[in-house]
């Protein structure tokens, strides 16, 4: 399961429908849920490719951070780790935070891996899709994942692409980030558009749902 949320999160208050979204439905597996992945472009600083909090980061806010799975990520080399100065300037994360709140009943423990998207071309989001994929297909992991789905363009059926009962097989084929076929990616310059690119590469991608409350 993955849920769009808007990149702006708190500053439009976008914890609010997200949270009325989520009480008008119910949602088979997330009780399963250990782990939530958030991916969100980067606002307040550049970095090259995706980038993983500073190190000795810990937690964000009273939520853990999944330091076995953020090492396994960084030992692949791909991911940029960000600076001190990053960690605490950038706030992309952060203003989500509210919504992933919303995510799993109160009481459920979950850790938390944030993945900032920044500046990203062709010749570098395989890597990055081939090593989020795995994640994806387990049921014990949760994508939130901040973007504006109207800027996908005209092409794109977002009624019934979001549309849980519709398999996103079908919508995929349409998305720009897609060419030819599955195995070539156009260039990637957002949280959303690496998200659809990385759920191409997952396996029993037809099961997966899009949730969107704004």
């Amino acid at each position: 399961c993955a849920f769009i949320v808007p990149s702006t999160g708190t500053y439009t208050g976008a914890q609010v429908s997200f949270r009325e979204g989520l009480s008008r439905e119910t949602f088979t597996g997330l009780d399963k849920v250990r782990r939530i992945f958030v991916l969100a472009p980067v606002c307040d600083c550049y970095i090259d490719g995706c980038g993983l909090p500073e190190r000795r980061c810990a937690w964000y806010g009273s939520v853990p951070l999944d330091l076995v799975v953020l090492e396994k990520l960084r030992s692949s080399k791909a991911f940029t780790e960000l600076t001190v100065e990053q960690d605490m300037t950038e706030r992309a994360i952060e203003v989500l935070m509210p919504l992933v709140d919303n995510c799993l009943d109160v009481e459920q423990d979950f850790t938390l891996v944030p993945v900032l998207v920044g500046g990203l071309m062709s010749r570098n989001a395989e890597q990055y899709t081939k090593l989020l994929a795995p994640y994806l297909a387990d049921s014990a992991n949760l994508f939130v994942v901040a973007g504006d789905a109207e800027e996908l363009g005209d092409s794109i059926d977002l009624d019934r692409g979001m549309d849980p009962s519709d398999s996103p097989r079908r919508w995929m084929k349409e998305m720009p980030t897609l060419v030819g076929n599955s195995d070539e990616l156009a260039p990637v310059f957002d949280a959303l558009e690496l998200f659809l690119a990385v759920l191409a590469q997952a396996p029993r991608r037809e099961e997966f749902t899009f949730n969107r409350y704004w």
